[in-house]
């Protein structure tokens, strides 16, 4: 399995969270107070952005979706000053949906800092992810087993020293590759 195969697989398990979502189940995604500054519900809603993102079906009701999670976001950006993935994959969204509303992208700007441009937000195509491109998406969504099988697929692929040097960036911990 390549790595590539490995994180569509991680995709396809982060529809768990696009079903919870649209059975109802929105308050592990929304913005919950921070707890140790951190936002509590933040690595729920960064699966839930990637599989809405990744969704290979229409989706009912995904643009009050986007917006929903969009506003949590924002509020997360504002309130620990920390923009993060769920808000660039979700400008993107809000972007392909057709025209995002220029108060919210100003909002978003303000509390993400100089690193948010909404220009430059797109879904990059799954196959066009990098191996460490999967990897950082599995360390940021606490998807661990997933990370450990990315790291085997970096062994194949790359020397001892860089294995080594990934397994610290992304704090793989315990025996594999």
């Amino acid at each position: 399995m390549d790595y590539i195969e490995v994180f569509q697989a991680m995709l396809a398990d982060m529809r768990s969270d696009l079903r919870q979502w649209l059975r109802g189940n929105k308050e592990q995604y929304l913005y919950t107070e921070p707890a140790g500054g951190k936002d509590a519900n933040a690595v729920n809603r960064l699966r839930l952005c990637y599989a809405l993102a990744y969704s290979e079906k229409d989706i009912p009701e995904k643009a009050e979706a986007v917006r929903a999670l969009f506003d949590a976001a924002l509020t997360a950006a504002e309130q620990t000053g920390a923009g993060g993935e769920s808000l660039l994959l979700l400008t993107a969204m809000l972007k392909e949906s057709g025209d995002p509303e220029p108060e919210l992208l100003y909002r978003a700007r303000m509390a993400a800092g100089s690193g948010y441009d909404p220009a430059k937000c797109r879904i990059v195509p799954a196959e066009e992810y990098s191996l460490e491109d999967c990897m950082k998406a599995a360390a940021n969504t606490g998807m661990t087993s997933y990370l450990f099988t990315l790291l085997v697929c970096a062994s194949r692929m790359y020397d001892d020293e860089t294995v080594r040097r990934l397994r610290e960036r992304y704090a793989v911990n315990g025996r594999g590759a």
